[in-house]
């Protein structure tokens, strides 16, 4: 129906063009063209949320995705983890539900201490919280869920021992893991719907760090720039 008001509101608006150019008569004329496309946009967008964030729509994640033919027959093997630390902030509770049933697959215990709704939360609260996990030795790995996924990764970053990084593709998760041992899974839930999640999130789950001396050579210096700058920080000099 939209593309059949699209094209009567091209003809008529070619008609208008070809008789008066310009003037007030072809802006107040023209508006069935304008309202063609902004009916059309919203189908589009409607549409898009519908086949990308169908639990905003129906209320829940469609955990069913997962089986349906956008799924390669070829998955990787993702360990069976003991205890996986899960988070998320007001812009990630849409994705949280559906990221939680993708980790219950591969661990024994999902820790969540992430928001319960959409209401607005600090970032960096949610962040500490789930970082804790790691520092208090319940888990190894933990995945946060915010709008971008940055704004999680910064506040991480800041903890001593924790490595995370923002991954919205499998390569990425894979090679954060191998080269630089992140421990920290940050994704976005505005920039990936859950295909791509599912597929990030096992990557990061089935990688591990290299054991080649060069890459250990570089998480320990890592290591190094964070003592140097807690020592700096006390002393209350200037680093670096």
């Amino acid at each position: 129906a939209s593309l059949d008001r699209l094209d009567e509101a091209f003809r008529h608006a070619i008609a208008l063009g070809a008789s008066d150019r310009c003037g007030h008569g072809l802006q107040t004329r023209i508006r069935p063209f304008k309202d063609a496309m902004a009916a059309i946009g919203k189908t589009l967008m409607s549409s898009y949320c519908n086949a990308v964030y169908p639990w905003s729509y129906h209320g829940k994640a469609a955990i069913s995705m997962s089986k349906d033919e956008s799924r390669s027959p070829h998955q990787i093997t993702v360990p069976q983890w003991p205890t996986i630390g899960l988070a998320n902030d007001h812009a990630g509770f849409l994705l949280k539900d559906f990221v939680s049933k993708v980790l219950k697959q591969h661990c024994d215990e999902v820790i969540d201490v992430g928001a319960m709704s959409d209401s607005p939360v600090d970032f960096p609260d949610v962040t500490r919280r789930a970082i804790s996990l790691i520092k208090e030795g319940k888990v190894k790995r933990v995945i946060l869920v915010c709008g971008t996924g940055a704004g999680a990764c910064i506040a991480a970053n800041k903890i001593p021992g924790i490595r995370a990084a923002v991954c919205h593709d499998t390569f990425v998760a894979r090679q954060a893991v191998e080269h630089d041992d992140v421990n920290v899974l940050c994704i976005g839930a505005w920039i990936i719907g859950p295909q791509v999640a599912r597929d990030v999130i096992e990557t990061f789950l089935a990688s591990e760090f290299s054991t080649q001396e060069q890459f250990r050579r570089r998480v320990d210096k890592l290591r190094d720039l964070e003592q140097d700058a807690a020592k700096a920080l006390i002393e209350g000099r200037r680093f670096p």
